[in-house]
């Protein structure tokens, strides 16, 4: 349902030309879950190999907007230090290989 300015209503609310004015970035989602993917493809002697690694974390709706970055800085850097663990115990193994 819309409001004669065509503005989105909530369920069961009833149009209204008074309604206040939002400012534009006011939102109402709540972050509850972030993810992150990495992956990489290197090339080992004449085989192309790729290794990746995806974590999904449930985070607290109550977190500020800086905690929140931050959660989302560790994922990443949790995901990118699977990626390269990958790598390593694959170029290890090679090496052994021969």
């Amino acid at each position: 349902m819309t409001d004669p300015k065509n503005e989105p209503c909530y369920e069961g609310e009833e149009p209204s030309v008074g309604r206040p004015e939002l400012p534009p970035d006011t939102h109402f989602a709540t972050t509850t879950k972030i993810e992150a993917h990495s992956r990489l493809s290197i090339k080992l002697k004449d085989n192309f190999f790729t290794f990746e690694y995806i974590e999904e974390r449930a985070v607290p709706s109550i977190l500020s907007e800086e905690d929140l970055v931050h959660e989302r800085e560790q994922l990443w850097d949790t995901v990118n230090a699977e990626v390269d663990k990958q790598v390593e115990l694959a170029m290890d193994m090679m090496k052994k290989s021969r």
